[in-house]
Formats: structure tokens, sequence, C-alpha cells
């Protein structure tokens, strides 16, 4: 909670926007709305009939667009592929849910083919059975669109679909819009970044134009922490969009999607109602007919994202009153930081009241702030906003420290009373930041050691820093000195246990540096590898009242890999469906050397009933065995089934046929041929009254290893040797 002297508490609650709305929202959003869609239809009256461009317009066109714009201008076949979450995919709720064309892509390029003389339109190719291909069958030259986006869908993800349905030629442009699903899962940035960056140059390479927009905003409750979720990987997928040398749109610019009235000068609004009013404004864009959940944007932001993305095509980014840059973070206590920016005033006439209002990154607490500022015409104003770390059981799981760059990123919602924008401000933690490469290892024995540089970021060199490294049992200490910007490693090196056990431990860091303490905290999970023929034990994701013990066994030979899991004495119970059991299995069957890098697989997905007999095995991915995959297979191929044995144990079954795995070598005997392997086994359990809801609890939720990198994630599975004495080697993975 913090105070502000003098004006209202910004509340940083569930409650924040909940008064307001029950006040005096009703009348107010009627008359925006009203206001709004008649701004909207003018606009997009505009743009369908502006067909003239200015010459620096096509020469900006010419410069972002430089493979696809030309075949516009001479209206040549035009080809469009969508890679991207659940947003680029309009999921939602109700029956235009899953509607390609009432997507921000199609939309876009409906005003491309609209603006160019494309009489014919978008077609969609490969749409839902429910959903039209065509806005309206009319005849003409048509721009085609394919979209591969979908619900969780990580950039990683993209690369598959890409690798999977390149064809030659390659699509005439390419939208990239992740972020969505990482923002959910709390993915390190850096890795966000990597396979956004590998992506997009990968489809550079083959001809195509890209565009990369930035994730949309999250309207959950508490509103004043999931509007910050998104704007870190807005900001890499920026840095991203520099680096790549393509356009970039940001889906979460706030500043070009709400705008309030002007205010009388002599009753200014206090801050925290200006931030309820353009939270409310902007939060009906996320009403759907049939829900809300905060997350999923409606068509009719869809629309209108289409249209700011036409403009800034043209015209380039829009542009505010204000400019916020000059970010420095310095830590004061192992749990407290000062942060110190400016914001400029742009108008060189008028001064500006200026709304400061810092948003609740997972990990940290605002305690002290300014919540408005007064800066004269075209002046800087320096604003200061000190952060409690927050340690709170819930919020461990999320990351205090960024992994990779060092530069903590602390969200602030900005506005001039008109508009608004969540400025994502970003710097170099000083005095010291500790980084780490987030990459799983693979193949360890004996010990390891983590991947990590120690950085002094203040201006003075730094003598006799002390520090200590914790993990479970073991300690490390020693002391360091850091020179100014100079990168350096500690040496990190911990044992592996002897008895095979799989491990989670917290990695706790301290550095006395100025005599302020400094802490640094990280999960690692220790797995050895499995071979053939053992019994791996199958662990509960939440192990207090769990279920029975269950174990997994592997088996290989030249035609398949069989895997069995004996259920004991465990109960099976059917839903209303008669599902008892859903399966999900992870097997990433790249190369060798592939295999000890980053890469991503897709799920295959299973549904299994009480009675014995084959369950259902759901449509497999081109790409499911890993990157670099593109095959149909047969799902009837890959059953599932469920037996009573002789000696009255239940087991359940999977096979996967070796054909299947053509990228691999797959050598039973050989230790050095290896898979990726996790099976996720849920088991339904009916309502007990006054107890537990009907479901799948985590007590029954089975798997091989349990960490809270994304299933697609290749770096979050088991390796399984194809050896019936499989090597003493371990993977490391750590977040």
């Amino acid at each position: 909670m913090m105070s502000y002297p003098g004006v209202s508490i910004f509340r940083f609650s569930t409650l924040l926007c909940f008064t307001f709305l029950v006040a005096t929202a009703a009348l107010w959003s009627q008359s925006k709305d009203r206001n709004a869609s008649a701004s909207a239809k003018t606009e997009n009256a505009k743009v369908l009939s502006e067909f003239e461009l200015t010459p620096e317009q096509k020469a900006r066109l010419a410069t972002v667009l430089p493979r696809s714009f030309p075949k516009l201008q001479r209206r040549a076949t035009f080809h469009v592929m969508v890679l991207g979450d659940a947003v680029a995919a309009v999921d939602g709720f109700g029956l235009e849910a899953g509607n390609t064309l009432k997507g921000y892509p199609a939309q876009f390029m409906d005003i491309m083919a609209a603006q160019f003389f494309y009489t014919g339109g978008v077609r969609v190719i490969g749409a839902s059975k429910k959903q039209p291909a065509k806005r309206f069958e009319l005849e003409g030259p048509e721009i085609t669109l394919q979209s591969f986006a979908g619900r969780g869908k990580l950039a990683v993800d993209g690369q598959l679909a890409w690798g999977a349905y390149q064809k030659s030629p390659a699509p005439d442009l390419v939208i990239l819009g992740f972020g969505a699903a990482e923002s959910a899962t709390g993915e390190e940035t850096s890795a966000y970044g990597s396979a956004l960056l590998a992506l997009a140059q990968k489809i550079q390479a083959a001809g195509s134009d890209v565009i990369i927009t930035a994730p949309t905003l999250s309207v959950a409750e508490p509103v004043e922490v999931s509007l910050a979720a998104s704007r870190v990987y807005a900001s890499e997928a920026r840095n991203v969009a520099t680096m790549a040398n393509c356009l970039f749109f940001d889906l979460g610019d706030l500043s070009t999607l709400t705008r309030l009235e002007s205010m009388p000068s002599d009753a200014p609004m206090p801050p925290e109602e200006i931030f309820e009013q353009i939270v409310s404004s902007y939060g009906h864009a996320y009403d759907w007919p049939d829900g809300n959940d905060g997350t999923l944007p409606n068509p009719a932001l869809h629309e209108r994202l289409s249209r700011r993305m036409f403009r800034t095509l043209l015209d380039g980014e829009p542009t505010t009153t204000w400019t916020a840059r000059s970010a420095t973070v310095v830590f004061t206590a192992a749990d407290e930081c000062k942060l110190t920016f400016t914001v400029q005033n742009n108008d060189k006439d008028d001064s500006l009241r200026l709304i400061t209002l810092p948003l609740v990154p997972r990990r940290w607490l605002p305690q002290e702030a300014e919540p408005e500022v007064l800066i004269k015409p075209g002046k800087v104003r320096k604003v200061e906003v000190v952060y409690q770390r927050n340690n709170a059981a819930g919020n461990i799981r999320w990351n205090a420290f960024p992994s990779s760059d060092g530069r903590l990123h602390l969200p602030v919602f900005v506005s001039d009373g008109r508009t608004a924008r969540i400025e994502d401000l970003a710097a170099a933690v000083q005095p010291v930041a500790l980084t780490w490469r987030p990459q799983t290892l693979f193949g360890k024995e004996g010990t390891f050691t983590l991947p990590h540089s120690v950085i002094n970021f203040s201006p003075a060199a730094i003598s006799g820093a002390e520090w200590t490294a914790t993990l479970g049992e073991q300690k490390i200490t020693g002391k360091v000195d850091l020179a100014s910007g100079t990168p350096t490693s500690l040496p990190f090196t911990f044992a592996l246990p002897k008895d095979g056990a799989t491990f989670i431990e917290p990695l706790i860091v301290t550095m006395l540096v100025n005599n302020v303490l400094l802490r640094w905290e990280r999960s690692l999970q220790g797995t050895r590898n499995a071979g053939l023929k053992q019994e791996l034990p199958f662990t509960a994701k939440q192990t207090e009242k769990s279920g029975p013990p269950l174990k997994l066994r592997c088996e290989a030979d030249a035609s398949a890999l069989y895997l069995t899991v004996d259920l004991g004495d465990l109960a099976m119970e059917d839903d209303e469906v008669g599902t008892a059991v859903v399966a999900s299995l992870s097997l990433d069957a790249r190369g060798f050397e592939q295999r000890l890098g980053p890469g991503a697989i897709e799920p295959i997905r299973y549904r299994l009933g009480v009675a014995d007999g084959y369950g259902e095995t759901s449509r497999v991915a081109p790409w499911a065995f890993g990157t670099g995959y593109g095959a149909s297979f047969d799902s009837n191929a890959l059953p599932i089934r469920l037996q009573s044995m002789a000696n009255g144990v239940r087991r359940i079954s999977l096979v996967v046929p070796r054909s299947f795995l053509y990228l691999h070598d797959f050598t039973p005997g050989n230790g050095n041929s290896h898979l990726g392997l996790n099976l996720h086994l849920q088991f339904f359990r009916q309502a007990i009254k006054g107890v537990s809801p009907a479901g799948f609890p985590e007590t029954l939720h089975y798997a091989l290893t349990h960490n809270p990198l994304p299933a697609s994630s290749a770096e979050s599975l088991v390796v399984l040797e194809l050896a019936e004495k499989p090597t003493q080697r371990w993977t490391i993975t750590h977040w």
C-alpha cells in the first residue's frame, strides 16, 4: 500500500476498478462507446477511400516491406501466414471465437486489399468448418491467409510450424503474434526473444517480409498486476524487430486505444480516477457474449488494432505528449530498490500535468511514489518509486530478477488525462547484477556448473565483495573484485546426488556490496537419465494426500517404442462424458546434436474411460516430435490402451511406431541414442460433498517430471537412453 500526501490512495487490490464502475461508469461508458464507434467508422472509411499514398508513405512501405510492397503495387498474387498465440487465433467465447476473419491479422489484410485495389478481399486457407473462409464471395484477385496460431503457442512453437509448413515459394508476408502465453507462464524473456529472433530471421532468409506484434494487455483482476505482466515481452519484441529490421506493432499500446474527454483545468480528476476510467473504457474490449476472462480481446478490439496497424504501417508509431526514459534501479537493501526515471514534456508551449502510477510486477510491490507531476513546457522532470520485494509463497515461482541482461523491468502507468501508456522502464540493476543463461544442461556427470555472469553496473570498481551460494546442503563462499562494467564468473560448481533420485532445490546467492546485502534466488531440478526396462517413478504434482505411487516402464525394438504404466490399486472413475484419464505424451525425437540444445515439441493427447479397451488419440501435429518434423501422422497408429492383467493389476500402454521418428537414429542398446520424454496422466474424481469438487485433482496428476517450463519445451523433458543400463548422466533444468 502506498500513501500519497494530499491525494487519494491508489489501491493495489482487486477492487481497483469496481467502485468507480458501480458509481459512475454506466452513462459515461455508453457515451464513450458511441463516440468510439463513430470515430472508428470515420477512420475506417478514411482508410478505405484514400488509395493515393504520399511519396513519404511509399518510401516507408518500400523500407518496411521490401519484398512484398512491389507485389502489392503490381496487384500480384499475395499470400500471408500467421504464426501466433490465442490472441492471433481469435480465441474467445461464443460463435465468433476462432473466426480467423475477425482477427487483427485478417482485418489488417482486408484494409491492405482495399488500399491496393484487391476487389476479392481476404480468403482464409484451411478455415474451420464452423467458420467462413471469406467475408463476402466477391469476384477479383484475393489475398490468401493461412493461420497457424493457437492457444498456448509460444514463439518457439512458431519455429515448429514454420519448419513443417514452409513451402516454395515462401509466403509474401508473415505476421508473428506471440507473447501472451509467455506472459501467462512467466517464461524467461531472453528465451522468448531468442526464439522470436531466430524465427524472424529464418522467415526472412526464405524471402518473406515479417511483421512482429507485441502482445495485448490483460485486464484480469487484479488489474494493476495483469496490466504489468506483458509489457516486458512487448519491449523484447520491439528489440527483436529492431535487430531483424522488420515492422513492429505494439498491440498493448493504450495510447492508440483509449481516450478520455478533456478535463477542466480548475477541477482535474485525481490520479486513481483517471486510472479507473481508462481501465474501464479499455476493459470493454474483452467482453464477449458468452464470457470474459480478461485476457482474450473481442473482435471489436481486433478491428481497432487492424486500423492502427495500417496507420502505423503508413506513418510510423504514434507519439504522446510525453517521453519517459533514463531509468536507473539502485538497491538499498536485499529486498528494496529505488527506480528513478525522467519524463519530458514534448509540448514547447504548455505545462503538462502527468499521472505516474507504478503498476505491480509479480515480485515487486511499490511502496512510495509520486502519483502526479507537473512539467513545464519542454522541460524534464525526475520521478522516483521505491519497491519492496514480494516474497509471498505464491509469488516465488516468478523470478524477481532478469535472467540474461541484468535489466529490471518496472512498468508505470502514465497518462496526461486524455490518453495513457504503460511505460516499461528497464534499467541495469545497481550496484551488481547476477545474470543466468537459462538453457537446460544435458549430460552432466558427478558435478555441474551453472553458466552465469556477475556484472558491476555501478560507476566505480568494487573490491572484496563477499558472496555465498547455497544449493540444498551444499554451500560455497568466496570474495571477488568487480571492475565496473566487466562480467565476472564465480565458481558455481555443485555435486550431483549419488542415489539417482530427482531433486528440486532452491539456489540462493548472496553478496555483500558496499554494506548492502544483495540476494538472488533460482530453482533447480536435476533428473537422472532413464533407461529401458527400468521402473521409473511417477510423481504426483501435489504430493500431499496424493494417490498411490505409480511406475513407468519403457521398452523399444526395431519397430516401436512401448510405454506401460501399472496402476496398482488406483481406483478409476468416469466423468459425465466417460473420461477417466486424460494423458499427454511429450517426445523429442530430433537428431543427437539437436537434442542437446533448445527446441520444441507438441504433446500428443489421449483420453481413456474406465472400461478396458482402446482410448482416443487426438490429432497429431506434423511437428509433434520436434523441430524439423513435418509429416502427416495417423493418430490410429499411436494407440493408448487400458487392460486388466491376470494378476488383477490394471495397465495403461502406449505405442509409438519407429517409422514416425524418422529424424532420429533410434538404436536400441546404444546409450548415446536418446529421446526427450515425459508422460502426464490425470485421473478424474467425482465430487465429495463438502470436501472436494469433481475434476482432475493435482494429487492424481502424475508425470515423470513436473516443472514450470512450457509443455512444448524440449528442455523440460527427461532424457531416455535406449539402453537397459543408462549412464550416470543428469539433466539440470533451472528457472
